[in-house]
């Protein structure tokens, strides 16, 4: 599996990226010359700190001098390889011929005035002021050395969002209230959110197009999810089988539109009904604060109903379904055609609702903040997930408590109470119906748009979709010559590896599922750096994710909305690099979305996620320039980022600490799967933030720390008495 990861990005890479060879372009004798040319730079400074500090310099003299001998022998070597390269180039002519030419100019101009100065400072042996300084101010123009880009950075925090109240505005009577009962074309057909696609009419077939049928399937097999907008539409509701009352609305949409049954969107503010407990059940929340800060965190606009000076139900916009369909003769059991008409119908809010369990909460002498450093004191091959089962399971056993981990997981199943006909009313309370859509209105809609430009802002594509049609699907980011031009110049040096970076341009092509969405405007040198901008607009505001990419150098992005859907199964020797790279993203969000779930039952903590995740996975590169021209780059290896991720928490009261060691937790998790994902799913070492702290516990500098390990957390001090006489310990 390792071989088939290496060698499908070294295939597919010869065709775009040059990963294949160790040194694209061979690029050898440039990578000296610039790493010589940074090394002469240092050397001046210090020379120029040491004669202001009245210090001796004869050292750095001597390898001031051994670097211009150096030089000089790089000098002579490029110039032999120019005169190949300049008859080549001059042989092709057009781009070739004039991008050859710009980089000897540049190379002529650098050295004639680089050379004169380090043999003035050869000759003199004590170099006068002004030549350091010419030395300093040439160093600057041929450019500094590059920053390495920080890859595999975790921002993973709340959004922190402001409570919002419900849209009060325009107020209109829906359908099923006698409002516009005409039927339009658009009230029947596939939409954005809600498509008739083979899979959804595949199902509403299996359900004998029965509109009572379809609406319990969708109300007993779409777990209920909170969050604000449309995220993931009717396909991905379906793949995923969780929603909120937007997407749920969408795929049912889909289900009656499918059957033949026109249907509309409904939006409004509702209360719970009968009362607040309705929320209790749905939410596993009892306290009504909690539940407050459950909706603001969600980003759900709400507000609270106070009735005897405290919160008695909240008011809470919401999405719910209309559709037209015989009613007269047993409520859409489609006896017959009789009695067609407007009726609302809804599958979020589960009406029974949830049934939560009540498993025994850990003692309170289990330590986790013990356990984190405990964790962290080595290199471990057990995940912070895998390391806190086994710790508490080893608890339990020295407390003889009768019990396992799985045991203390809070957990939720579905109350399911099928009617066998459509409900007669909502499951809630309407108040105002403020909208009435065939198809969700933007506002409603969680969107992605992906903009890539230069570093000087120069655009080279923006595309926008919405984050249902993105989500889970394998978004990458490849290349092709910008020119045909381009290509004869590549296939006239028998491939991009053999290919002087700086004479070829290439186009940025992004590609979601194999086919091509847009193509850059115009071409960068390969080894270029280009910016790119994943911006999340959300009903509730916009966010960015900023990274840099390299011209040449195949990423793959994952966005996924709350849960992974695995793609198809493929043989190993049919997956290219982009499915590779795409499947290891995707394995990172599952691995980490459970490990977040099994760490909020543990805690007993509700978490919600108000925002895709986005997930970068690609090559690391080494690009070397000289004077600020690319020249080749170097495949180092692969990289995964978490560059997006928003979780929000709600703990019980008195417990609030619990929400901030979930977070703790949690990071340290994502942190760690950044190098198991490629350890365990590819045989291969990696590296962590994580991984690196536990490595530097084993360095010799690290000696008082392993002297002085961090405290068992199975036997942390007791603070206060266990929650469960089962934990006290039996001695």
């Amino acid at each position: 599996m390792v071989k088939k990861f290496v060698s499908a990005l070294v295939v597919l890479s010869s065709v775009f990226l040059g990963a294949g060879s160790a040194y694209s372009g061979n690029a050898e004798l440039e990578k000296d010359l610039a790493s010589s040319l940074r090394r002469s730079q240092k050397v001046v400074a210090q020379i120029q700190r040491k004669r202001g500090e009245g210090q001796p310099i004869r050292a750095e003299m001597a390898e001031l001098q051994a670097e211009a001998e150096g030089l000089r022998a790089s000098k002579m070597l490029l110039e032999e390889r120019f005169r190949g390269r300049g008859q080549h180039a001059r042989d092709l002519g057009g781009k070739a011929r004039q991008r050859q030419e710009v980089m000897e100019i540049r190379y002529h101009e650098v050295l004639g005035q680089l050379q004169p100065l380090l043999d003035e400072i050869a000759r003199e042996g004590t170099p006068p002021a002004a030549t350091l300084d010419a030395l300093q101010g040439l160093f600057k123009q041929i450019g500094p050395e590059k920053n390495t880009p920080i890859l595999g950075s975790l921002p993973y925090s709340h959004l922190n969002d402001a409570v919002r109240a419900p849209v009060a505005a325009p107020l209109l009577v829906p359908a099923y209230r006698g409002g516009n009962s005409a039927v339009g074309a658009a009230d029947t057909q596939g939409s954005t959110d809600a498509p008739i696609t083979p899979e959804i009419a595949v199902l509403a077939q299996s359900l004998d197009w029965n509109p009572v049928r379809i609406h319990e399937w969708v109300q007993l097999n779409i777990a209920t999810e909170w969050y604000w907008g449309s995220m993931k539409g009717a396909e991905e509701t379906l793949r995923q089988r969780s929603g909120n009352d937007a997407d749920q609305a969408a795929l049912l949409i889909a289900l009656l539109r499918s059957a033949g049954f026109p249907a509309r969107y409904v939006r409004g503010t509702i209360e719970f009904f009968p009362g607040i407990e309705q929320a209790q059940r749905l939410t596993g929340l009892d306290d009504p604060l909690q539940i407050a800060a459950f909706l603001q965190k969600a980003g759900i606009p709400f507000v609270p109903i106070i009735a005897g000076g405290k919160i008695a139900n909240f008011r809470v916009e919401h999405v719910w379904v209309e559709t037209r369909v015989p009613y007269a003769n047993y409520r859409g059991a489609l006896l017959d055609n009789m009695g067609k008409t407007w009726v609302a119908l809804d599958t979020h809010m589960k009406p029974p609702g949830y049934r939560w369990n009540t498993p025994s909460d850990f003692g309170a002498d289990f330590n986790l903040a013990a356990l984190r450093d405990e964790y962290l004191f080595q290199p471990r091959t057990e995940s912070p997930r895998e390391y806190l089962r086994s710790a508490f399971d080893q608890y339990l056993s020295e407390n003889f408590v009768p019990a396992t981990f799985a045991d203390h997981l809070r957990g939720r199943t579905l109350i399911a109470e099928p009617l066998g006909l459509l409900p007669a009313s909502l499951q809630f309370s309407p108040t105002a119906v403020t909208g009435e859509y065939s198809e969700l209105p933007a506002d409603l809609r969680h969107q992605v748009t992906l903009t890539a430009t230069t570093l000087d802002g120069d655009e080279l594509f923006t595309l926008s979709f919405a984050a249902s049609a993105l989500s889970n699907r394998n978004v990458t980011l490849s290349y092709e010559p910008e020119t045909v031009e381009d290509q004869q110049i590549i296939h006239s040096y028998g491939g991009l590896d053999n290919t002087p970076a700086y004479l070829v341009q290439l186009r940025p092509v992004l590609m979601v599922d194999g086919e091509r969405q847009v193509v850059g405007r115009d071409g960068l040198p390969m080894g270029t750096t280009y910016r790119l901008t994943i911006g999340l607009t959300a009903p509730n505001g916009r966010h960015e994710v900023v990274s840099q990419q390299v011209i040449g150098n195949l990423s793959s992005l994952a966005i996924v909305a709350q849960k992974v859907v695995p793609p198809p199964n493929l043989p190993a020797e049919e997956k290219t690099a982009e499915r590779l790279l795409h499947e290891a993203a995707l394995s990172y969000v599952e691995r980490w979305n459970a490990a977040e779930e099994e760490l909020a039952a543990f805690l007993k903590v509700t978490i919600v996620r108000p925002l895709p995740t986005v997930v970068t996975v690609g090559g690391v590169i080494d690009v070397s320039e000289l004077f600020g021209i690319p020249q080749g780059f170097e495949w180092k290896g692969v990289f995964i980022d978490a560059g997006f991720r928003r979780i929000e928490t709600v703990a019980a009261p008195g417990q609030e600490e619990r929400a901030g060691e979930f977070m703790r937790l949690s990071a340290l998790e994502g942190s760690i799967l950044e190098n198991r994902i490629f350890e365990d799913d590819f045989g291969v070492a990696s590296i962590s933030t994580a991984k690196l702290l536990a490595l530097t516990r084993q360095s010799p500098g690290a000696d008082e720390a392993k002297s002085n390990p961090p405290a068992d957390p199975r036997r942390g001090q007791c603070r206060c008495p266990p929650a469960d006489p089962r934990y006290r310990r039996k001695r």
